[in-house]
C-alpha cells in the first residue's frame, strides 16, 4: 500500500471481531515499531502484548478506558527512560513515532488500531506489568480485525490553518476548566481500586468522549 494512502485511510477503530491476530503478524508490528526514529538513536521503545482478560480488567479497574475490552488483543507501549531532556520529554516523542509506525502498517494489513491514553497512573501500570521505574508507560494500542468499515473522519482544519505565520498567530489558553479536570484526574488516581470499580462506568459515560467508529 502506498504510504500516503495509508496515512489518509487509517482510522481509529473501536469495534473488533473476536478473531485473533497471529503471532507472526504481531512480530511484524513490533518490528516496524523498532524502526521508528528515536531520541539520540536510543531505540528503547518496549512493547507488552496484552491478551489476558485479567490484565485488561486490571488496567480498566485502575482507571483505564472501557474500550480496552473491545479488542481481544492490545499492545502496551513503554519507553526505557534515559534522557535528561525533561523539557521536551523526547522519550514520549520516540515512543509515539513507534506507535504511529504500527498504526500505519497495521492498516496496510487490514487491521484496525486505536491509540488509548485514558490509562491509570503510571506507577499503577508499572505494578500491573511488574516493571521497574525506568519504564515509562506511554499508551495502549487496541489491535485487531475491525468489525465493519469505519467511516471517514474529516480534518478539522485546512492546510492554511495549520501554518503559523505573521498573519495567523496561534492563540492558546489553558483555561480554568481544563486545569480543574487535570486536578480531578490526579485525585482520581489516588482513590482505592474498590472505589474506582464503583464509579468507573459513570465516569466513562459522563466524561469519556464517544465516537461513531
Amino acid at each position: 500500500m502506498d504510504i500516503k494512502n495509508a496515512i489518509y485511510g487509517r482510522r481509529s477503530v473501536r469495534k473488533y471481531t473476536s478473531r485473533i491476530v497471529s503471532e507472526d503478524i504481531l512480530n511484524e508490528l513490533v518490528d516496524v515499531a523498532r524502526w521508528a526514529p528515536s531520541n539520540c538513536n536510543t531505540q528503547k521503545t518496549r512493547v507488552v502484548l496484552v491478551k489476558d482478560q485479567k490484565i485488561k480488567q486490571a488496567i480498566i479497574d485502575n482507571g483505564g478506558a472501557e474500550i480496552i475490552n473491545s479488542s481481544p488483543q492490545g499492545l502496551m507501549f513503554f519507553y526505557d527512560v534515559s534522557s535528561d531532556n525533561i523539557e521536551y520529554k523526547d522519550w514520549i516523542q520516540s515512543a509515539a513515532a513507534s506507535i504511529e509506525n504500527v498504526c500505519l502498517y497495521a492498516y496496510s494489513l487490514g487491521l484496525g488500531t486505536c491509540w488509548v491514553c485514558h490509562l491509570p497512573a503510571k506507577n499503577s501500570l508499572r505494578k500491573i506489568f511488574s516493571l521497574p521505574d525506568n519504564y515509562d508507560p506511554i499508551a495502549y494500542l487496541l489491535v485487531g480485525y475491525p468489525d465493519g468499515d469505519p467511516d471517514p473522519v474529516p480534518r478539522k482544519y485546512d492546510i492554511a490553518d495549520v501554518w503559523i505565520n505573521g498573519e495567523r498567530q496561534a492563540h492558546g489558553n489553558i483555561g480554568i476548566k481544563r486545569h480543574l479536570r487535570s486536578c480531578l484526574r490526579k485525585v482520581y488516581y489516588f482513590l482505592p481500586v474498590s472505589f474506582k470499580r464503583l464509579i468507573n462506568r459513570h465516569i466513562d459515560k459522563q466524561f469519556v468522549k464517544k465516537f461513531k467508529n
